[in-house]
């Protein structure tokens, strides 16, 4: 039976060229079909007979076309061999001894098939062919003729007729069985069924008729020939003599006597198994015995060596009166057999009876497949069809079965391989063909199941493979190298069964699902490939494959596939502020994306600045190796010594393969904090020096602009550091003022930048003068003029104050710009005293700039200066008779500039002239 399947979505007509079978013994029944439906199925016979068409003996292989209107031919291989039934028999000849009439022999023969047909034979037993004389009279010519037919052959076949399968045998027993004494010949004639073949088998044998003997032995005389005459002893006249020849005959009787009822059950037996029984045998004659015994059956199975065997197998020999001997009869099969029944046959002097009889059976499997040959038609290459055969268990136990896999490969698979069936049991088997290349015919012929106590199972498998068809579309991808892409293809099942298909995708950046499941009759269901290039494509060159979906009806859908892989996109962005003068590693992560190990050169660019002053260096290993598939940090060195911005470009490429990614690196370089801090502490007006340590690591010379606020500390303008060393600056502190201030030193260089360092400054009061002794009268007065050194740079109002009214002095005293070791200023003091005794007073000196507290708890002031160019700084809370510095800065400008300058507080206000004059040129 051949089936035709319309996988398509439209009706399809076709037509089946059967001229082509003319004188090949094929023939079918079908020859145009019109409008199939989708999904629909045309089933068709094809028969052989090789006899109609005397095909010879051989083999036939021929190819039916079929056409499809509007499509593709296909070919049918048909293929059969013809043979001729053969039997082989194990003897050509049978001579039978000499046997008794009335008594009977037999003898053996083996018939056996040797061919892959089964074979049906019979057999019949014929005379040798006796001319009569034809000139003898009619009468007698007729009588002599019905007395030929009368006479009886004297042998007999068992079985005379049955069936072979391939590679089976079986035995016939041929019986002898004399009526008269003469000689008998015959043929057996073996005659197979559809075969001109035809055997013969001559068969002889020898009948003996009774006998009686004398004893003592009759003598004859020594010249009579006569076979009636005897030799008697010499007598006197008148005497009479007599010969008397005496005997009696005994009744052979040999008789079982265990199992009773002469019957041995041999039970159910397994495959393999051995079961023994014990016959006890009696021989109840008088006289002694000698015989044999032999087993009988016409099932095929018992008469294999060693199933069913009796021991001793040689002749016995028993006493009379109730002598006996055991006689073992073991069974040891080797295939299922039905319940049987077999006779011990006893043989003696060539007379054969029946002594007792054996019964038994053998359960076993009986596994057979409902179909022992299976076609698959034409399969698309890459895509496959399925079919299924089904394994049944008529026998009686549970048997392992195992299919002989690798004979399968490469173009067929079948599952499951291996399992249990049980007795009544079917187990579904379904056989794949997916074949790997093309070929008009894929014949795998006796594939084996192996069945557990029983013969293997032969299984022929057949099919072709034809070109799959061109793609049906094509997609494109685009992307990054080493990213991703994603397209849909839309699937639909037009079957009535559920489909799970399993692509075949070529092009090693492109992935899916290994498997999608189709529901029957779904449509459109989405499948996603994904392209993912690991290298970058050229214009000229890029990447190709392609995806393949084989359909259960050995169809299939392929679509191109086609890939652009552009460069690479950043790995990162990094970002990062970092101080001055501070080394700065950078961990960059590096994957690799290969599964083996790859070695990157290391490339650094600077955009920004181009070209890296030796004020900066930004540096890493030259190399850098990754393991496959790992992450790895790539150490990146950066250090500034001035501030900026740097960017750069970090490379790692495959100098072998030409694939690279890279990052982008930015720093941003700014002050860094305070290389230091200088503590200075001193009395006002009391000079002190620090110092503090430069550092120049460049190979140049380094001069350095020097700037500090706080108009106490003095230090030079410029400073020059020699290359590659370090030097001392020294500071001076010298107050005008009592308390704790704080400032910054910087340090500028084009080539290193700027540091500064915080300075905290303490002032304490200086240690009072030498005192001023007065010494005068009550009611008169004594003045002294006192001399005190002042520091200030400026022109300076200084307030007078005693804290004595005995003691007067001028509110104010003006004071020229004092020189840089300091100048004398004269203070006149006139000593009044109002009361006798002694009057102790304390003169204080205060600039107009640093003013004093008088009031007697904390107070709020507030500082306003009208003009833009002056900047004031100062504290907005004063302790309780505390002191504090207001300072005013000047930004400068061309011109000379006024203002002024108002303190204020809930007590009062103080106003300042302020003028400020513009910067003298370099």
């Amino acid at each position: 039976m051949v089936k035709i399947t319309n996988t398509g979505h439209f009706p399809a007509s076709f037509r089946v060229d059967g001229y082509v079978l003319y004188n090949t013994g094929f023939s079918v029944c079908l020859e145009c079909v019109k409008h199939l439906p989708s999904c629909e199925s045309k089933t068709f016979e094809v028969c052989f007979d090789p006899q109609s068409a005397n095909v010879p003996l051989g083999k036939v292989d021929v190819l039916l076309p079929i056409k499809v209107r509007g499509g593709p031919t296909f070919q049918v291989r048909l293929r059969a061999m013809v043979a001729e039934p053969s039997l082989c028999v194990s003897r050509d000849r049978l001579e039978f001894s000499a046997v008794q009439c009335g008594q009977c022999q037999e003898e053996t023969i083996q018939l056996h098939n040797t061919f892959q047909v089964p074979c049906k034979w019979s057999i019949s037993m014929t005379d040798p062919v006796q001319e009569v004389d034809k000139h003898l009279p009619g009468s007698e010519h007729q009588k002599l003729l019905e007395e030929m037919k009368s006479v009886p052959c004297g042998f007999e076949v068992l079985p005379s007729a049955g069936s072979l399968a391939p590679g089976q045998q079986c035995h016939v027993q041929v019986r002898f069985s004399p009526t008269e004494e003469k000689c008998y010949r015959g043929e057996l004639q073996i005659q197979i069924c559809q075969s001109s073949q035809r055997l013969q088998v001559p068969v002889l044998g020898r009948g003996l008729e009774p006998r009686l003997e004398s004893i003592p032995p009759l003598q004859t005389p020594k010249n009579d020939n006569s076979p009636n005459s005897l030799l008697l002893p010499p007598c006197a006249p008148g005497e009479k003599l007599t010969d008397e020849a005496q005997g009696r005959g005994i009744k052979m009787k040999v008789d079982v006597v265990n199992p009773p009822g002469k019957v041995v059950k041999l039970g159910n037996v397994c495959i393999g198994q051995t079961v023994k029984k014990m016959v006890t045998v009696a021989n109840k004659s008088a006289a002694p015995l000698t015989f044999k015994l032999r087993v009988t059956s016409t099932v095929p199975e018992l008469q294999e060596a060693g199933v069913l065997c009796l021991k001793p197998s040689k002749d016995l020999k028993l006493k009379g009166r109730g002598d006996t001997c055991k006689v073992e009869v073991t069974f040891s099969p080797k295939r299922r057999m039905q319940p049987f029944s077999g006779e011990v046959l006893l043989e003696c002097r060539g007379l054969v009876r029946s002594l007792c009889v054996v019964r038994g059976s053998c359960q076993g499997s009986l596994v057979s497949l409902d179909q022992n040959q299976l076609s698959f038609g034409a399969v698309v290459q890459q895509s496959y069809t399925c079919r299924r055969v089904v394994m049944r268990n008529a026998g009686d136990t549970r048997v392992r079965f195992m299919w002989d896999t690798d004979s399968f490969k490469p173009d067929f698979s079948i599952s499951p391989t291996k399992g249990y069936i049980s007795p009544g049991m079917d187990v579904p088997l379904v056989v794949t063909f997916r074949p790997s290349k093309l070929s008009q015919a894929v014949q795998y012929e006796g594939l084996r199941c192996f069945i557990q106590g029983s013969e293997a199972l032969r299984l022929t498998l057949a099919g072709s493979c034809v070109e799959a068809p061109g793609p049906k579309e094509t997609l494109t991808f685009i992307c990054n190298v080493r990213e991703r892409q994603s397209q849909t293809i839309l699937l639909s099942n037009p079957s009535s069964e559920a489909w799970t298909l399993q692509p075949i995708i070529e092009g090693k950046y492109w992935k899916g699902p290994e498997l999608i499941h189709l529901e029957a009759r779904q449509k459109e269901k989405v499948y996603q490939v994904t392209y993912r290039p690991l290298t970058m494509s050229s214009e000229n060159k890029k990447h190709q494959g392609s995806i393949f979906f084989p359909l259960p009806d050995g169809t299939g859908l392929r679509y191109h596939l086609e890939g652009t892989a552009e460069a690479p996109r950043c790995s990162g962005a990094i970002s990062r502020q970092v101080p001055c003068r501070k080394c700065h590693t950078e961990l960059i992560p590096v994957s690799n994306w290969l599964h083996r190990p790859q070695r990157f050169l290391v490339v650094i660019d600077m955009l920004k600045p181009e070209n890296l002053e030796s004020s900066s260096v930004l540096q890493g290993c030259s190399y850098m190796d990754v393991p496959s598939s790992a992450k790895k940090d790539y150490q990146l060195t950066f250090l500034s010594y001035k501030e900026g911005v740097f960017r750069a470009k970090v490379t790692f490429l495959n100098e072998t393969t030409g694939e690279y990614l890279f990052h982008m690196v930015t720093f941003k370089v700014v002050a860094s904090g305070p290389m230091g801090t200088v503590q200075m502490s001193t009395a006002v007006w009391q000079r002190v020096s620090s110092s503090v340590k430069v550092d120049n690591p460049l190979p140049v010379p380094v001069t350095f602009d020097i700037n500090c606020k706080v108009p106490d500390v003095s230090v030079p303008q410029h400073f020059t550091v020699p290359a590659q060393s370090k030097a001392d600056l020294v500071l001076e502190y010298q107050p005008l003022q009592t308390g704790e201030s704080s400032g910054q030193l910087v340090l500028q260089s084009s080539d290193l930048g700027s540091l500064f360092y915080t300075l905290q400054l303490k002032a304490t009061w200086s240690r009072p003068e030498k005192p001023v002794y007065f010494r005068t009268r009550l009611g008169s007065r004594q003045t002294i003029t006192t001399k005190i050194r002042h520091f200030a740079q400026q022109k300076t109002e200084y307030l007078v104050q005693t804290d004595c009214a005995d003691f007067q002095t001028a509110k104010s005293i003006s004071a020229a710009p004092a020189s840089a070791g300091g100048s004398d200023l004269s203070v006149e003091v006139t000593f009044e005293p109002c009361h006798l005794g002694e009057a102790k007073a304390t003169l204080q000196l205060n600039s107009a700039l640093g003013g004093q507290n008088v009031f007697r708890k904390a107070t709020a002031f507030q500082y306003a200066v009208k003009h833009p160019g002056f900047t004031v700084r100062a504290p907005e809370v004063l302790r309780a008779k505390s002191s504090t510095t207001i300072t005013v800065s000047f930004a400068g400008g061309p011109a000379p500039v006024t203002s002024r300058l108002v303190v204020s507080c809930p007590g009062g206000s103080w106003i300042y002239h302020l003028r400020g004059l513009p910067s003298p040129r370099k």
